[in-house]
């Protein structure tokens, strides 16, 4: 049965819906008598396929109404800051779920991750947010929320203005090279189906796939040559792709540019050397933001994307060589895989999340921009010695300060008779913790040894780097007065314990 083609998101959703739940064709596919030829049925799937990822009307007005609540709750706390999407939202190259990003820019007078926090107790108290998770320790800190009412999730960063000149560059892109906006999006869900489209995780991001295409598309004769444009369609140009950076394309000595037209470059020349730890060359990718810097280095999965598209290459030569038509879609199952969330579930993807759950358990982190009262020492250490202990943080509905509350987690007593330890061991022992209340007390009174006048003359916060590398793996930051006396009155109750054993082994 045949259809005519959709020219709409809303005609292409009914299509999709009133296909029958046991079809075995994927609900982006619209059934045509002609062309037969496969590399032009591939050429009008994918256009069904991304006219099937576009987000409707209604997707476009929620994630428009999710900006808006962000942006008015950063404006009611800071009004002169302007708030900007970028990624790709920004290039209309986003996946139904992908993630917004945001940009809040013009901040003034507080610190990048003290403002987040401020902004997710305001978003808290308007009952928007059921997930909140600030990473402090990225090379730029991002503020990652989920609305309640939808479950989008929106990355934010302050400050930072560089997503917004690449968007601007790879819409520019997308104007010269039609055909880029299509490829990315099939190419995105098919490295998300095979779990390699997460940068963090080695695989190919967002951003690196567009310069990956566009790359492409820049070198290719299609692009030099009029005659090789006008034979040139979407099932070719994907064909090509695989073949290009799944056999052809040289990772250990080539590099890819982007700017200035598109070209490759010898890597080795630029520096950028970067291996995996199995000595496997990385992607190299110049940043069209900065040429110095090389953002493919952090793609070490790049032998498993390899062979992942001379797969892709694979499976399409066999369809396009086969004698036989091949019946249904040449996208699925070859290629993708219906069952994918965002396949069989593209009209119910946004769902109201539960309420965000607020006693969080851990150590909280110190956002105070002034200098801290008691400077930090590169002799301080954790007494092993010592139960740990627990930190309920609780956060009101309209939070005036974090209160903490810290509880001794007590080992329940043992019936045997505990193993007394060796005079000397003990006395080690002691002498130890003996060390550890001497920098309590000089803690409490404001008193500085040499080691942390030295140190508090490195930064204006009294640590070095090296040392707060080291402080930061053993736990030792952001320690209240509340806290120190309670490890003080630990201290001293492990010192009568084993005063008191000690005396009872001389008997």
């Amino acid at each position: 049965e045949t259809a005519p083609k959709p020219t709409k998101m809303d005609e292409l959703a009914k299509v999709a819906q009133e296909k029958a739940p046991e079809s075995e064709h994927p609900p982006w596919l619209v059934l045509r008598e002609v062309p037969t030829e496969a590399t032009l049925r591939l050429h009008e799937e994918l256009i069904d396929f991304t006219e099937f990822m576009r987000p409707t009307m209604i997707e476009a007005a929620m994630r428009d109404a999710w900006v808006h609540s962000i942006e008015d709750a950063a404006k009611s706390l800071w009004p002169q800051v302007q708030v900007h999407i970028f990624g790709s939202t920004a290039t209309a190259l986003n996946l139904p779920t992908a993630d917004i990003d945001i940009a809040i820019v013009n901040l003034t007078g507080l610190r990048v991750t003290t403002a987040m926090k401020q902004l997710a107790e305001r978003l808290l108290e308007r009952q928007e947010l059921s997930k909140v998770e600030v990473i402090q320790s990225a090379k730029v800190p991002v503020m990652k929320v989920q609305q309640r009412s939808t479950g989008l999730m929106a990355d934010i960063v302050m400050n930072k203005t560089d997503g917004l000149e690449t968007a601007a560059f790879i819409r520019e892109q997308i104007g010269i090279f039609p055909p880029l906006a299509p490829l990315v999006l099939f190419l995105k869900l098919f490295l998300a189906q095979r779990n390699l489209h997460e940068t963090y995780m080695g695989g190919l991001g967002s951003y690196l796939l567009v310069c990956v295409v566009l790359s492409f598309l820049q070198l290719h004769p299609s692009a030099q040559f009029a005659r090789a444009h006008s034979v040139s369609t979407l099932g070719k140009l994907l064909l090509d792709f695989f073949r290009y950076y799944g056999q052809e394309f040289r990772y250990g000595s080539m590099g890819i540019s982007v700017l200035d037209g598109g070209s490759l470059f010898d890597r080795e020349k630029r520096g950028f050397t970067t291996r995996t730890r199995s000595g496997q060359a990385t992607l190299c990718l110049e940043s069209p933001a900065d040429p110095s810097l090389d953002i493919g280095s952090r793609v070490f999965k790049i032998g498993i994307v390899r062979a992942a598209f001379n797969h892709g290459y694979h499976v399409l030569s066999t369809l396009f060589l086969s004698k036989e038509p091949i019946p249904g879609s040449l996208l699925c199952p070859y290629l993708l895989r219906r069952e994918h969330p965002l396949i069989s579930q593209r009209f119910r993807l946004f769902n109201e999340q539960p309420a965000p759950f607020l006693e969080l358990i851990g150590r909280p982190e110190s956002d105070d921009e002034r200098q801290p009262q008691e400077p930090i020492t590169k002799k301080r250490r954790r007494d092993e010695h010592l139960a740990p202990l627990t930190l309920n943080v609780a956060l009101d509905p309209e939070p005036k300060e974090v209160q903490v509350e810290a509880t001794k987690e007590v080992a329940p007593p043992e019936v045997a008779e505990p193993e007394m330890p060796e005079d000397d061991e003990a006395l080690g022992i002691v002498e130890e913790i003996g060390d550890a209340l001497e920098f309590l007390a000089a803690a409490e009174s404001g008193g500085v040894d040499e080691d942390a006048e030295e140190v508090a003359a490195d930064d204006g916060y009294g640590i070095d780097e090296a040392a707060l590398e080291a402080e930061i793996e053993e736990g030792l930051l952001d320690l209240d007065p509340e806290m120190l006396a309670e490890e003080q009155r630990s201290l001293q109750e492990q010192i009568r314990k084993l005063e008191e054993a000690t005396a009872w082994d001389d008997l």
